[in-house]
Order: structure tokens, then sequence, then C-alpha cells
């Protein structure tokens, strides 16, 4: 009996347990440079030498993913796509050769978009960190 009784507590406790609050809690502290949703995160960092900016996407819902990389008018740089079977996705984009401005990348699976703007200009506008979901 005191046996059943530990079982019930302690599925008690776990029923309360809400991981959708810890990913809440998680994306409300993530730093400028990274977004997350349910279903993705992704981070932009620079190189050491600022010659490349790089993107790390975490694909959460296992759907198909497009990356773009924008310009300031909007145009389409680069365009790449992430098969819903890929979790972990690397990419690094040279910016060596652009003008200074603003550029963005977004990540979209169709019913939601991250997106995450960066300047190019003598001075670093991305900070680098790293953030690791756990589940």
């Amino acid at each position: 009996m005191i046996l059943f009784l530990h079982a019930l507590s302690l599925a008690t406790l776990l029923s309360a347990v809400n991981p959708e609050d810890d990913k809440t809690k998680e994306a409300a502290a993530a730093p400028s440079n990274v977004a997350i949703t349910k279903s993705m995160s992704l981070a932009i960092y620079p190189s050491a030498d600022h010659s490349r900016v790089n993107l790390h996407v975490e694909n959460h819902a296992g759907r198909k993913l497009s990356v773009n990389f924008l310009n300031q008018r909007g145009e389409q740089l680069a365009t790449d796509y992430i098969p819903g079977r890929k979790q972990s996705y690397h990419a690094k984009f040279n910016v060596e050769a652009l003008n200074r401005g603003t550029y963005q990348i977004t990540v979209s699976d169709g019913k939601e978009t991250l997106t995450k703007t960066f300047q190019i200009n003598d001075t670093p506008a991305v900070n680098p960190s790293r953030v690791t979901l756990v589940e």
C-alpha cells in the first residue's frame, strides 16, 4: 500500500511539470542572436575574423525548412532547404564581399518563420554565444 501511495505521489508531481514552460523560459533568456519557437531554433554568430556569418538551426518538429539570406532590399542572396529528417543544420555565409548594411536570415517551415537581422560594418553587430537546448 505504501509503495502504491509513493508511486501515485510521484505520478502527480511529474504531471505538474510542463516542458513547454521550460522552453518559454529558455526563449526569454536567449541572447539577441538566437530565436526559438516550438518547432525550430535559429542562432547566428560571426566567425573569429568576421568574414563569415555562421548559422545553426535546430529542427524540433521534423518539418522541411527553408533558409533564406536576404539583403537590405529583401532580395535573396542565398537559399537552402533542410529536409524534415535532419534535426540539426549548420551553414556559413561568406560576407567579405558584401556592402555595409543590414541583412536578414530567415528560416521557415511554412507555418512559422524565424528572422534574425544583423549588420555588416566595421564592428561586429552579433556577439558570439551558443545555446544548447536539452530535451
